[in-house]
């Protein structure tokens, strides 16, 4: 579920996902916060909280009945490894 963006314009959503290697392939799959907020590699996959270290992450942006995915890593908002 889009969480609202404080100081954003109304109706703007952003929901967190990365994008894991499944059996199905590469899918796009929301993000597990921890306790204190921040993000440790775990996704949820088919309804199941599962660990995976590789993919990147993307911001999912929704405003207005548009949506936009923004790759985090490719514009520099995320450390690289």
């Amino acid at each position: 579920m889009p969480r609202p963006v404080d100081n954003a314009r109304p109706g703007a959503c952003v929901n967190v996902l990365k994008k894991v290697r499944t059996n199905g392939g590469w899918k796009l799959c929301p993000a597990v916060r921890e306790a204190n907020g921040r993000l440790r590699d775990r996704v949820r996959v088919n309804g199941c909280t599962e660990v995976h270290g590789e993919g990147v992450y993307y911001l999912d942006l929704s405003s207005d009945a548009t949506l936009k995915h923004l790759s985090l890593s490719s514009h520099g908002l995320l450390p690289r490894p």
